[in-house]
């Protein structure tokens, strides 16, 4: 158990690293739909 702790929190910043790609990916993809859906919404407003 001892040998593996290095091992451990390497693979737990690795994981914790992947969870903040996917967060902010998905953040983006997010903000994304938003302004989308905000052009889409405001288009015959500015006819």
């Amino acid at each position: 158990m001892i040998e593996n702790i290095y091992d451990d929190t390497s693979f737990d910043a690795a994981r914790s690293l992947k969870n903040v790609n996917l967060n902010t990916s998905s953040v983006i993809q997010f903000l994304k739909r938003k302004t989308a859906a905000l052009i889409f919404i405001s288009k015959p407003l500015l006819r």
